[in-house]
């Protein structure tokens, strides 16, 4: 079975990741064609690039594919505005289309796909579900066995809490509360009980070094959901602090069958406290560092969870 995922953009690797697990751990052989590997300097693991790939190679993984998977765009993006005789024959051939943003955003018109009743549609298993409840809800999958999620488990003299908000003073679902994490953190600091790093616009593989020498994790505590990053923090095993609401714990469970969740809950008005819970028993905050990477072990392997995939494909 050959399946090409079309994305415009990275979506923070979730695209990339889903085709990195088809072909580490299926017989699917998957391509990725982006038309951009990066968001500013965040740059992601990529596959067939707009641009740097021949039309001639864009255009044989195309007619070649058996299952075209989209990812958030659908006609408008330019892979079929360079060459607009190739929606025909994606339109012809048996699709997915993903949700991974909220459906009212800005940059993309989200209910268009929606309409094409021709195609299977999916929701990552977050926030977005419930604002896609007709769509088939699947894991944002990250490969926890590559060697850049792996946990270092390391302690400083202070504990080290790392923040990596993708964007600072955005609204909605993009809004990462970077302002009162930003105040929490700085009033830690200030009394000289933790260290901290703020990791924003870097390029993946350096973030992900950076968050490995981390104790704590913080994702978000506004929108009552997890992000890419929330699961990152627990496959490096840091003590990852989110606040799930009870529609994104339900989305979590459609995929996980587990009620029992490793995130610390925590909003604007419990953050600070909750830190300052955390960084009291270095001791306690090492054990939930290891709970957090084998909550990851043995409920988001990604050798497991693929295979959502695989019968999704097999169903068209």
């Amino acid at each position: 079975m050959r399946v090409v995922h079309i994305t415009e953009n990275p979506i923070a690797g979730a695209p990339y990741n889903i085709h990195a697990a088809l072909n580490s751990y299926t017989e699917v052989c998957s391509r990725l064609i982006g038309a951009h590997p990066n968001n500013g300097n965040r740059v992601f693991p990529y596959d067939l690039i707009i641009g740097s790939q021949t039309e001639e190679e864009i255009r044989s993984v195309i007619n070649e594919a058996d299952i075209i998977h989209m990812h958030n765009f659908y006609k408008e993006q330019t892979l079929f505005r360079l060459w607009p005789d190739l929606w025909p024959i994606v339109m012809k051939k048996p699709r997915v289309w993903q949700a991974h943003t909220q459906r009212d955003c800005k940059w993309v018109n989200l209910n268009i796909p929606m309409e094409d009743k021709t195609m299977k549609h999916l929701v990552i298993a977050q926030y977005h579900t419930r604002q896609y409840p007709e769509c088939e809800v699947v894991p944002n999958i990250i490969d926890i066995w590559d060697q850049k999620y792996q946990p270092r488990f390391m302690e400083g003299l202070l504990p080290m809490v790392v923040y990596s908000p993708s964007n600072v003073n955005l609204q909605g679902w993009d809004d990462k509360g970077y302002e009162p994490t930003k105040k929490a953190l700085n009033e830690l600091d200030r009394r000289g009980l933790i260290d901290f790093d703020m990791v924003i616009d870097v390029p993946h593989q350096q973030c992900m070094l950076r968050k490995s020498l981390g104790e704590i994790g913080i994702d978000e505590i506004i929108t009552g959901s997890y992000h890419l990053c929330s699961l990152e923090n627990l496959a490096l095993g840091l003590a990852t602090i989110a606040h799930l609401d009870e529609q994104t714990r339900t989305a979590v469970f459609k995929v996980t069958g587990q009620h029992i969740l490793p995130w610390i809950d925590a909003t604007k008005s419990t953050l600070l406290p909750t830190l300052m819970e955390l960084i009291k028993d270095r001791k306690a905050l090492m054990q939930k560092r290891r709970e957090s990477r084998a909550w990851m072990e043995q409920h988001w392997d990604p050798k497991l969870l693929v295979h959502t995939f695989t019968r999704i494909y097999q169903q068209l």
